[in-house]
């Protein structure tokens, strides 16, 4: 088996017709993982339960984060590219779907004009130093991130591999100005220690507000998410609908 790529999709809840999509468009391993594990398995993926990775109970217990459940969903994605035995990991939130092979290029950063929020640029510039902050946003529900890469920010940055959920949790404990981005902080270390590629995309994360199939939004954007359980009101909805029907960005 080539060792080089997969691609795993990390999510609360397993979202079918998404899955479908994405393993019918590449071909490379899967992993799928997920804290609602119900035994289901997939032809083309393998399923593992999020405690596998990273322990929930001790977590939950130590983290004094206001959105820990957003926080250990972060740790997950660092955990399954660390502990992979591939060299590269691209991860992707559950609730979104690619359909472009460029995505697969681990050289590649991908980002969107949407402003990056000053809390996500404190943490980087503190805890990594001002050179690495970087205006452009990362944060567009995938990384592809390299094994070697991700492991050399985290034991240098962080104290180690073991040691840097802890180390992060307690610094935005004391850090109240600045916030943890899983995407952001390893595009700008990655940005300044190798100079990789850069290129914009278009990215639409609110596809849960309009009648649309997935496939047919990916003709007009490179990403699109379902942002269930986020506010729906009339004039989110028709907003949504503006910004479509031009193929502008939201989110």
């Amino acid at each position: 088996m080539n060792k080089q790529q997969q691609i795993a999709i990390v999510a609360k809840t397993i979202n079918f017709k998404l899955i479908e999509i994405l393993t019918s468009q590449f071909n490379v391993p899967f992993s799928i993982i997920t804290t609602n594990y119900n035994g289901e398995t997939f032809k083309n993926a393998k399923l593992i339960k999020d405690d596998k990775l990273l322990n929930r109970e001790i977590f939950f217990r130590t983290c004094k984060h206001p959105r820990a459940g957003w926080l250990y969903q972060q740790f997950l994605k660092y955990e399954i590219v660390i502990k992979s035995e591939f060299e590269n990991t691209l991860v992707i939130d559950g609730d979104s779907v690619i359909r472009d092979i460029k995505f697969l290029n681990p050289y590649t950063l991908y980002y969107t004009k949407k402003t990056i929020e000053t809390f996500y640029s404190n943490f980087i510039s503190k805890i990594l130093g001002s050179n690495y902050i970087t205006q452009r946003n990362f944060i567009t529900n995938q990384m592809n991130f390299n094994k070697e890469a991700l492991i050399s920010m985290l034991t240098t940055a962080f104290g180690s591999l073991d040691k840097y959920p802890n180390f992060i949790m307690d610094f935005l404990h004391e850090n109240p100005d600045s916030e943890f981005s899983e995407y952001q902080t390893y595009a700008a270390w990655l940005q300044y220690k190798k100079n990789p590629n850069s290129e914009i995309i278009k990215v639409f994360r609110r596809l849960d507000l309009l009648n649309v199939e997935p496939l047919d939004s990916l003709k007009k954007y490179d990403l699109v998410a379902f942002e269930h359980g986020h506010k729906t009101d009339l004039l989110r909805t028709v907003r949504a609908r503006i910004l479509y029907s031009f193929g502008m960005n939201l989110g």
